[in-house]
Formats: structure tokens, sequence, C-alpha cells
């Protein structure tokens, strides 16, 4: 893995990865480069913006692949090898912990998404209406963050984070996330340039360990394993990762 480091202190730096990720999924399914990022029915997540989400780490992986299967009966892990060609990254990881987005770039993201809103189609529905208002309050939300100067953390901003911040935005986390995570990947790719990022998170099973979550948006270099491992061969290919 290559790192460019930024010119400036504490800023995400960009990082070239090539090499073998790991995705826990909740059942089997498969996998190609037009992947529905968006759509409910697939495996997919968006605490970081609408991605594949991948792990550095066969036991991460296996552990959000149980989770996911929560209530379920004779659980056992699905997890995908994917080989990864050259990706650029976004990276927030710091020594001890994720990096802050700089404000210059929330900005930039407040431009971003309220011009989205301004070209929207504006015959909705009632329920359109109400989730409309709310991506309204989500730009008054980042013209906040913008006009204080500061850098937020990635999740604060992007309304994904448990706490007080992001509380406004509760009911979109319990129902799936909120819209505008769509969107992120969109600025992610074509405005800022990267295929994705990498952020620490807390581990699915424990979440007093962490690791890093390889968030995808552009799945052009990726190629995912026809099928998941078995348990021998996930302790076979993480010694093998290990030593390599």
């Amino acid at each position: 893995m290559e790192k460019k480091v930024s010119p400036e202190h504490e800023q995400p730096e960009t990082t070239y990865f090539h090499g073998f990720l790991f995705h826990g999924a909740k059942k089997p399914f498969r996998f190609n480069s037009e992947y529905t990022f968006d759509d409910p029915e697939v495996d997919g997540s968006a605490t970081l913006g609408f991605g594949f989400y991948a792990t550095d780490e066969v036991e991460g992986a296996a552990d959000y692949s149980l989770v996911r299967q929560k209530g379920e009966l004779d659980r056992v892990p699905y997890v995908y090898v994917l080989s990864v060609d050259n990706i650029k990254f976004w990276d927030f990881r710091g020594d001890s912990a994720n990096i802050a987005l700089p404000n210059s770039v929330v900005l930039e993201w407040l431009k971003y998404y309220d011009k989205v809103l301004e070209n929207e189609n504006e015959n909705l529905s009632f329920i359109q209406k109400i989730w409309k208002q709310k991506q309204l309050d989500y730009v008054e939300f980042l013209k906040q963050l913008a006009s204080s100067g500061k850098d937020v953390d990635l999740r604060i901003v992007l309304g994904t984070a448990i706490g007080e911040e992001n509380r406004a935005f509760g009911f979109f986390v319990d129902s799936g996330s909120p819209p505008w995570t769509v969107q992120f990947r969109s600025f992610v790719v074509d405005q800022l340039g990267y295929d994705g990022l990498i952020y620490i998170e807390g581990s699915e099973k424990d979440t007093n360990q962490k690791h890093s979550s390889f968030v995808i948006y552009n799945l052009a270099n990726v190629v995912c394993s026809e099928k998941f491992l078995s348990r021998e061969k996930l302790d076979a290919v993480e010694n093998y990762v290990q030593e390599g």
C-alpha cells in the first residue's frame, strides 16, 4: 500500500491500495461492477455513504457477517475475497483516531448537495415533501458546520453519528440511511476524484475493537470471489495474508 502524505498536518491522505480485502455478507450474493448501492435488498451499508464495505482483516469481515445474521439459526460467516487493483482511497486514519473532515471540504460538500436539491423535480407527493424538508434541514445543518470554521468528524457531517450532534437525523439512521449519503458517493468520486475512503470503525462484534473500513464507491478495479469462504479457507487466507 502506497501512502501519499498531505502537505498540511492532520489532513486526510491519499492511499493507493493494491491487494486483498474482505467483505462480510449477510447471505450469499452475486457481485458485479454495476452494483446497485442504494437498493435496500443489496449487501451494502451507508454509515459512510452508499458503498461496498470491506476490511483488511478476515476476522473483522467474519464478525460483520455473523452480526448481520442476528436472530437466524445455524449462522456461518459469509466472507468474500476482493482483489483490488490500485484503488485511490481518501484515507481518514490518524495515529489514534480518525482525522476530521477539513472545513473547506464541508463547504464544498454543502455547495454540491445544495445544487443537487435545487435540480430535483418539484412535483412531489406528501411523503416526498416531508423528506425534502428534512433534506433542506440538513443543508441548514451543513451551513452551521461550515460557518464554524472548524474541521468536523465525517460521520457527524453525514448525519450518521450516534450522539446529540445528529439527533435530528436519527429517524433516517433507524429506518435505513439519510438520502444524502447516496449523493455523497458521487461527490467523492466525481468531485474529489477518489474511488472510496478508509475510516476507523468499531468492530460489529466488540465496539472496543477497531478496524479499518474500506468503503468502495467505484468498483471498476475490484474483482470479487465467486463463492464465500469456508471456515477452513478463512483461516488459511488469514495466515496467507499475515505471512505475505
